[in-house]
């Protein structure tokens, strides 16, 4: 979703900024089908958008965490 221009344009944006530039570009399903593909769920998208980046980053890590219990069989797919 970012090259490097548009990496340069958000890099002095709040997550939620962008995030919403973007979804009111593409539209939120478009946006939440990519962000699945980073492993990034719709409530790490929404605390994001509600400007919670500790949330959004809690969130994540236990997506993370959980998939990799997946990868690695000591965990069932959700």
């Amino acid at each position: 979703m970012l090259n490097s221009i548009a990496n340069i344009f958000v890099s002095n944006q709040p997550p939620a900024e962008y995030l919403r530039d973007f979804t009111d570009e593409l539209g939120e399903e478009q946006i939440l089908n990519h962000m699945a593909t980073c492993l990034v769920t719709k409530k790490a998208y929404e605390a994001a958008m509600r400007h919670h980046y500790e949330e959004f980053l809690r969130i994540r890590s236990e997506t993370l965490h959980a998939r990799r219990l997946e990868l690695a069989g000591l965990a069932s797919p959700a």
